[in-house]
């Protein structure tokens, strides 16, 4: 799972709490992003395991996570040319990626390589009125929990602001107000 702010680790949640019965069929969780800290935040979210992606060489840790073989499927919430193509290089044969999200820019495919491997790739922009329904219902509901990393008085709004524009933030920020 790729993500920003946090979106990754919601779909660690989603996944971590799938009945263990499906769990044991599946590979390992593995949440991707800058700034996990890989002490332990990946199962605090769910996800069995958590890398750095800007200290982490992905696609040769996801190799050593799974024996070697690669992940099944890849769900990249941030869509730029670099999660994609390491997204790719940690599948599996006859693994899946799924863009969640999608930057500017743009990546160059291999065809040779997708078909060899018998990649499968799924992109998606945004869903009907059935799951919009069903996102209020998760939301409402306690599987869906924001990670909030950082908090802040409203007036450091100005070093909370800098903190994003940075990508320093691993979760959601908070504001406060004094009462």
């Amino acid at each position: 799972m790729r993500g920003r702010n946090g979106d990754g680790d919601q779909c660690g949640r989603l996944l971590g709490r799938c009945d263990s019965s499906v769990q044991g069929l599946w590979a390992k969780v593995i949440s991707v992003g800058p700034l996990i800290r890989e002490t332990g935040e990946g199962p605090a979210v769910g996800a069995d395991a958590a890398l750095d992606s800007r200290r982490t060489a992905i696609p040769a840790a996801v190799r050593d996570l799974t024996n070697g073989l690669g992940v099944q499927c890849v769900i990249d919430g941030v869509g730029d040319a670099e999660t994609m193509k390491t997204g790719i290089e940690s599948l599996c044969h006859g693994g899946r990626l799924v863009i969640l999200g999608y930057t500017q820019d743009r990546f160059a495919l291999d065809p040779r390589k997708t078909a060899v491997q018998e990649l499968e790739i799924l992109g998606t922009r945004s869903g009907g009125r059935d799951d919009t329904a069903e996102s209020i219902r998760l939301v409402e509901s306690d599987t869906w929990v924001p990670v909030v990393t950082d908090f802040f008085e409203i007036e450091q709004v100005e070093e909370a602001h800098a903190l994003i524009r940075q990508g320093k933030n691993l979760g959601r920020i908070v504001l406060t107000f004094k009462e």
